[in-house]
């Protein structure tokens, strides 16, 4: 079954934009649709016309770049996903990617024409390992959210990218401000996002990058009964 199928369409979103930058020397200048669920979690996102010089190590890298999966998280306990927080209000994001050689950031804006869609622009910036041997499976991601101020909200997590027979350490951090109302935070001081069930593919006939996650927003509590 596809996460298309997966999806029930009173609750899906729909997410369209731009895509630009330079990695690695190789310019980007691509789009971006996608589609989430407010019921069960699932996002996906396809990155379309991205250069085969660089899609492969792109599509190694999961957090950061499925742009609404923190909107969109199921919640558990007090946590709140950013949908609760920050309804319907513009989002201006700053994604910055630390390995032990390279670096990459990537600034997004997130708005919200209406209810069910979302208009995004991404700038990247950078660079990545270069791939070797086959790939390794995504793990599972868990992020924390941190409330800095009446418009800012920080996420930090740190993970393995899959850019050969060799986990690489990659640890990302992101700096949401809001361009709105406060934030209607949780009561927890702490929120968790995790990323589960990662998949995510380049096909170099059709330039696309595929991603595909399942996102839960947690608390302390949730945490601690995983």
């Amino acid at each position: 079954m596809s996460i298309k199928e997966q999806i029930k369409r009173s609750n899906i979103v729909t997410v369209t934009g731009k895509v630009s930058g330079n990695i690695n020397g190789i310019k980007i200048n691509g789009t971006v649709t996608g589609i989430a669920d407010r019921d069960t979690g699932l996002v996906e996102n396809v990155y379309h016309d991205i250069d085969p010089k660089i899609g492969p190590q792109l599509s190694r890298i999961i957090l950061g770049l499925t742009i609404v999966c923190a909107n969109m998280a199921v919640e558990e306990g007090s946590a709140k996903n950013l949908d609760s927080m920050t309804p319907m209000q513009t989002i201006k994001r700053t994604v910055s990617y630390k390995f032990s050689s390279h670096s990459m950031k990537s600034i997004q804006t997130v708005s919200w024409p209406e209810p069910n869609r979302a208009e995004v622009i991404m700038e990247f910036s950078g660079t990545l390992p270069s791939l070797s041997g086959k790939s390794l499976p995504i793990n599972d991601v868990l992020s924390v959210f941190s409330k800095n101020g009446s418009q800012k909200i920080l996420q930090s997590g740190k993970t393995h990218a899959a850019f050969g027979e060799k986990p690489v350490p990659v640890s990302v951090d992101i700096k949401y401000f809001i361009e709105g109302n406060r934030i209607a935070w949780s009561k927890e001081k702490f929120q968790f996002l995790e990323n589960a069930d990662n998949k995510s593919t380049y096909d170099e006939k059709t330039k696309e990058i595929t991603f595909n996650t399942k996102v839960r927003m947690l608390d302390t509590m949730s945490i601690k009964s995983k």
